[in-house]
């Protein structure tokens, strides 16, 4: 079975996040999107619930 879910985060906490990591002026600015939405598409076992996710935003992940 494939979910697709998103995962947010909000742009005070990836400020903080960025100027931990040194970022400044227009850098900083432009990383606070960075996780504003993203959207996951995972394949998930019905028995287990395990999942995995196999897609972020649109692109497909290839794993070892």
């Amino acid at each position: 079975m494939l979910i697709t879910t998103y995962l947010h985060s909000d742009k005070e906490s990836m400020r903080n996040t960025g100027e931990e990591a040194g970022l400044k002026g227009r850098a900083l600015e432009n990383f606070r999107y960075a996780l504003y939405e993203v959207e996951f598409t995972l394949k998930v076992d019905e028995e287990t619930g395990e999942a995995e996710i196999i897609e972020v935003n649109g692109r497909h992940l290839v794993l070892p």
